[in-house]
């Protein structure tokens, strides 16, 4: 059975991590507040108590956090994911997140020997609890490959852009009204 890492239980990230469970997959979830995780635990899903205990062991981590600041923290703050994580596994940013930060996080978690897809997602919490999301991806092409069966209990439509960067510019430029 894979394991998925789920960090960020607000109104997308809980109905994404639902879906990863009713999947079949092992999911261990973090966020802030325990509380959000209550019924997902119940529904099996394993508590880890920073995203460095969600990752470890993990084959993919998803993260579905506020901004830059949230998903710097989480990857690679004090306990974050990128140092448990295993070498060649999956980080996947489904978070809303400025280019110039997918470009840093990418760089850094590559440089020690993990895969980032940017992957921000489009679609209401209703739609995230169904698996009917689309995912504006960044990625090179074999690595969404490898991730397309990390990102199937989430997905309706899954657009890809290119390399990493062009899912999080997409998205940002449609926030804006320039798509």
């Amino acid at each position: 059975m894979a394991k998925v890492g789920f960090i960020g239980l607000g109104r997308m990230g809980h109905g994404m991590a639902g879906r990863y469970l009713d999947a079949g997959f092992d999911v261990a979830v973090f966020n802030r507040s325990k509380a959000k995780a209550e019924d997902l635990i119940a529904r099996g899903a394993r508590w880890a108590a920073s995203p460095a205990e969600a990752a470890d062991g993990s084959d993919a981590v998803v993260t579905m956090v506020a901004d830059d600041e949230a998903s710097r923290s989480v990857w690679l703050g004090e306990n974050g994911a990128a140092p448990k994580m295993k070498t060649g596994s999956l980080a996947i940013e489904c978070s809303t997140v400025s280019h110039q930060h997918a470009l840093d996080v990418s760089r850094e978690l590559t440089s020690r020997g993990l895969i980032y897809i940017d992957c921000p997602v489009t679609g209401l919490p209703s739609a995230a609890a169904e698996g009917k999301l689309t995912l504006l991806v960044g990625a090179d092409p074999a690595d969404l490959e490898k991730a397309r069966p990390f990102l199937a209990p989430i997905v309706n439509t899954t657009r890809h852009f290119g390399a990493v960067g062009t899912g999080t510019g997409f998205n940002l430029s449609n926030n804006l009204g320039g798509a």
